[in-house]
Parts: structure tokens; C-alpha cells; sequence
């Protein structure tokens, strides 16, 4: 691909983010607000993401090792050893 079509297609990328956005219908300052305002959003979801989801996935794992372990001593006929 070629640098004239990649530009092109930037450019046509632009031109539906803006269509679907409907950002072409407003003023160049609104056009700052409501950019600014939507990478404000997704900047602060990406940070909480990063930040939270490993601590979920560590929990949800624990649970999920607490499980095995208890169902392995279950099964293995010593239901009165406390875990």
C-alpha cells in the first residue's frame, strides 16, 4: 500500500468517524469540547481497566483454585477436615 492511498483512506477513516459522530454538523469549538471530552472518557476507562481488571482476574482465579480444593478433599473422603 502505497503512501497516497493510505492518506486517502486516513482521510476517508476521518470522514466516517465524523458521519457517524455527527461532529460535521457542529462548530470548531464544539468540535474541541466534544473531543476533548470523549479522549477524556476513554483515557480514564483505559486507566480503571488497566488498574482493576488483573485484581479481578486474580481474585476470580483464587476463588476458582479455592474450589478445586475444596472439591478435592471432598472427593478424596475426608469431608469432616475443615479447609
Amino acid at each position: 500500500m502505497d503512501f497516497k492511498s493510505m492518506k486517502y483512506y486516513l482521510y476517508w477513516l476521518y470522514c466516517q468517524f465524523e458521519l457517524i459522530t455527527c461532529s460535521y454538523l457542529m462548530e470548531p469549538w464544539e468540535k474541541i469540547l466534544f473531543y476533548t471530552f470523549n479522549i477524556t472518557m476513554l483515557v480514564m476507562i483505559s486507566y480503571t481497566a488497566y488498574l482493576f481488571i488483573p485484581v479481578h482476574i486474580s481474585t476470580a482465579f483464587q476463588f476458582f483454585l479455592y474450589g478445586l480444593k475444596v472439591a478435592a478433599l471432598y472427593n478424596s473422603g475426608l469431608p469432616n477436615k475443615k479447609v
